[in-house]
């Protein structure tokens, strides 16, 4: 089965970017290797500072997902696949609506007086290059117009590998989403599935493609100064974001879900100010938040949970806080339970293991500048066996970074309440880099798991046939690459080893 996820605007790449560490970590239900998770964003705004901040984070994964870490690892089990171009734009540069829908053709018509009444002249000569401005009436016409005559995208690569995934492997998956009281997700998550149905009628109707999506409620709110709102024009407001939801809602409601097999809607009462307003482009880059990553979830479950007619919505045990037991359990490919906790702390540990262990002696260790008896870990798995400066490396260490800029937003997302997943005291960040305190780690998560950079040193202090997994290899007479080579052996033998008791 093939996994598919098509985020649709600003919001939409933001739950890309969740989704993208949740990979990682190996929350999908695949089989190590079998499945790819293809992903795709829909956007008019190609300069949107959250679509580039997504792509820098999906660049890293992919270049270091190929290293061997071995079988059995929910570790990068799940290679991503970015399509070609990353991200489809409904609008080429300099589009209007009056260009798209061909207005001076039907000018003098009664259709064109038709037109003239559903827009206003601002809406029709509006230049979309920074998306639909809050006004999803024209993203639908824009993306429902050019969708069909783009042969040459994204999109049509899009259909191209569907098509093919289900004659390889019988079925596929695919996930949007995108907010409901925006612009382009307001515009497209309606749009988009009622095409792909379109498209993929007979596979749909039999039971060989499911669509779902994760529909984000209001969440955030901003305040342009009155400055800014005489100079940039039309724009989204968030006073409209609460009515704009409502007629979506009712949309969804009346059309039986409009092409959807199941729909999470995910939102939060306390809409917390965004720091900036910006109409978008670069300047519209917002942190990551805990709604990104409940939508993000909702995706994982999708993929993993039956494929019936299905509307979801999220709760919590507490109004103040955010808990690990709010999140549901991930069923995985041979359907074992699998506790998101964790797995998802493990991945926590094993990125901040080797930004505290490993990340900062690297260059010194590499130049022979620090004595290599003093790290035993670099002496049994890197020399003279891993290149330090090789992009598998590199990438790998910049990733790391980016997930703790991302985990650090998360936790900071929800105001006055707390987000109770990865103790915020067990690490900082500043200027893009990652502080890790080794005191918080053996109870990061709240918890006590006796997991000690101590531990995980003295793990990583014993060479490749004493002791552990690597030795278990020797005694069993198994293919050394069932435990991954290389870089990969050494990323293996660190997550184990983060591994709670």
């Amino acid at each position: 089965m093939g996994y598919y996820f098509i985020s649709v605007g600003g919001s939409g790449t933001r739950v890309l970017e969740s989704l993208a560490h949740l990979c990682a970590a190996g929350l999908l239900p695949n089989k190590e290797r079998e499945e790819n998770l293809y992903v795709m964003s829909i956007d008019p705004d190609t300069g949107n500072g959250n679509l580039t901040r997504t792509q820098r984070v999906l660049n890293c994964l992919n270049g270091f997902q190929s290293v061997n870490v071995g079988k059995g690892t929910p570790l990068l089990k799940t290679p991503l696949d970015i399509a070609e171009p990353f991200f489809w734009s409904p609008a080429k540069q300099g589009t209007t609506l009056d260009s798209v829908i061909s207005y001076p053709s039907y000018k003098s018509k009664p259709v064109g007086k038709l037109y003239e009444s559903l827009y206003t002249q601002k809406e029709r000569e509006l230049v979309l290059d920074e998306g639909f401005r809050g006004r999803p009436s024209i993203g639908a016409a824009v993306m429902g117009k050019t969708a069909t005559a783009d042969v040459e995208s994204a999109w049509s690569n899009l259909i191209q590998t569907v098509n093919s995934d289900i004659k390889t492997n019988g079925s596929a998956k695919i996930f949007l989403s995108g907010s409901v009281f925006g612009g382009t997700g307001a515009a497209g998550l309606p749009t988009i599935p009622k095409l792909l149905y379109s498209i993929f009628k007979s596979h749909c109707q039999s039971g060989k493609m499911h669509i779902g999506g994760a529909l984000l409620l209001p969440y955030f709110s901003f305040t342009p100064s009155a400055e800014q709102k005489k100079n940039v024009g039309l724009f989204a407001s968030s006073d409209n974001f609460l009515t704009n939801t409502k007629a979506a809602l009712r949309y969804y409601s009346d059309t039986g879900g409009s092409g959807y097999d199941s729909m999470y809607f995910i939102g939060d009462e306390t809409m917390l100010p965004m720091e900036r307003f910006s109409i978008g482009s670069a300047t519209q880059c917002n942190d990551a938040h805990i709604v990104d990553f409940f939508a993000a979830m909702a995706a994982v479950h999708f993929f993993c949970g039956d494929e019936g007619k299905h509307c979801y919505f999220i709760s919590r045990s507490d109004d103040d806080e955010f808990k690990w037991e709010d999140l549901p359990k991930i069923e995985m490919y041979d359907g074992n339970e699998v506790s998101v906790q964790e797995r998802l702390v493990q991945f926590v540990r094993f990125i901040f293991a080797y930004l505290y262990i490993v990340k900062p002696k690297l260059s010194g260790l590499a130049n022979d500048k620090l004595p290599i008896h003093d790290y035993p870990w670099y002496k049994n798995y890197w020399k003279d066996k891993i290149n330090a400066k090789s992009d598998d490396v590199l990438n790998f260490g910049q990733y790391a970074e980016y997930f703790v800029e991302w985990l650090n937003q998360v936790e900071h997302s929800a105001g006055a309440r707390s987000v109770e997943f990865i103790n915020p005291k067990s690490f900082s960040t500043k200027n893009n880099t990652a502080k890790i305190l080794p005191e918080f780690f053996s109870t990061l998560d709240y918890g006590n798991s006796q997991v000690t950079t101590a531990k995980i040193e003295t793990v990583l202090a014993r060479g490749e046939r004493t002791g552990g997994i690597i030795s278990s290899i020797f005694r069993r007479n198994q293919n050394t690459e069932d435990f991954g080579e290389g870089f990969g052996l050494f990323l293996r033998r660190l997550y184990d080893s983060c591994k709670a008791n």
